[in-house]
């Protein structure tokens, strides 16, 4: 049956498959036995393609692992993004609360620098509200290009987390 593809569909079965493979071995899996196979059927049946046919293989080969290879690097990029909003998130809360527990100290348990220490804490929240803005708009930019069209690979999708103030309560 293998021999009856052609030399696209022969690229696309062996990438698919060599792709299967590195995953099971980055999750720690034995692959010896299945990269064995897969090097046995890239020497029967695409070594022995006529060179027109083996040019074909190789350049939809090449197209194929660009693509998967830019997709894995920006649903990386993406998720990375994602863990540091979440982080951001949890610094919020942890900021505002710190802001209100300060706010409601009486006043004689107030230190001197009791206003300068609740101007860090705007400065905090605003830094890491602008931080967070950043985030959003180059997550919004990697999803709206049209390599992912271009390119037919699927855009990946990510959930909102609700902002902490909505969480919280505003100050």
């Amino acid at each position: 049956m293998f021999e009856t593809l052609s030399p696209e569909e022969k690229a696309k079965y062996l990438s698919d498959e060599w792709w299967r493979v590195c995953d099971e071995a980055a999750i720690g899996n034995d692959v010896a036995a299945k990269i064995a196979d897969l090097r046995q059927v890239e020497k029967k049946y695409v070594m022995s393609l006529y060179p027109m046919n083996f040019i074909k293989y190789c350049q939809e080969n090449r197209d194929l692992d660009l693509n998967e290879w830019a997709r894995r690097y920006f649903c990386a990029v993406i998720s990375g993004f994602e863990r540091e909003k979440a982080l951001i998130s949890l610094l919020r809360i942890s900021t505002e609360r710190e802001y209100r527990y300060e706010s409601i100290k009486p006043e004689d348990q107030r230190c001197k620098t009791w206003k300068d220490d609740l101007n860090m804490l705007d400065d905090r929240i605003e830094l890491l509200n602008k931080r967070e803005n950043a985030i959003k708009k180059e997550m919004d930019n990697i999803l709206a290009a049209d390599f992912w069209d271009t390119n037919g690979i699927e855009r990946p999708v990510y959930e909102t987390r609700p902002e902490p103030d909505t969480v919280m309560g505003s100050r």
